[in-house]
């Protein structure tokens, strides 16, 4: 079982959500290949680590072409359940949630039968979740823009 380090993974996110928003498509493309990572088609990138699928996907909002999604696996996908995948994903989701709580502040926190979620609410209007399906952990970070999109949909205005 493999993950991205702990140190990268909140550098990765913090990268993102310190941008500029709204972020051109392009334009956060082009960052991407600074911090390592490689283009494989537009709005998908390979990230230097060695996973199974170290990708990372930024949707755009359509016809704005800003960047409303960014997401990757923190780990690999690991179908097989174990007690030791189970512990896997656990350490690696409690690493990134105090990794990131030291950069903000404590996540909002959310269990369910499959998965374990952490939340943030940013100051700047970005949302960033950290999930733990214990099959994988993984990353979703919403821009400010459609943050503002899923509170109106989820009605949370």
């Amino acid at each position: 079982m493999k993950a991205i380090p702990r140190e990268d993974v909140v550098k990765i996110v913090v990268f993102w959500v310190s941008q500029s928003w709204p972020l051109d498509l392009e334009k956060a493309e082009e960052m991407a290949l600074g911090l390592g990572w490689e283009r494989i088609e537009e709005g998908l990138l390979r990230m230097p680590y060695p996973l199974t699928n170290a990708t990372a996907t930024l949707t755009d909002m359509g016809k704005q072409e800003s960047v409303a999604v960014i997401s990757f696996r923190v780990t690999d996908v690991v179908l097989e359940q174990s007690l030791e995948r189970d512990a896997f994903m656990n350490d690696v989701f409690v690493g990134a949630v105090a990794g990131l709580q030291r950069e903000w502040q404590k996540p909002k926190m959310r269990k369910s039968k499959e998965e374990y979620k952490a939340q943030w609410h940013l100051s700047n209007g970005c949302e960033v979740y950290l999930s733990n399906r214990w099959r994988v952990v993984s990353f979703v970070i919403f821009s400010p823009e459609y943050a503002e999109v899923e509170r109106y949909l989820r009605g949370r205005r």
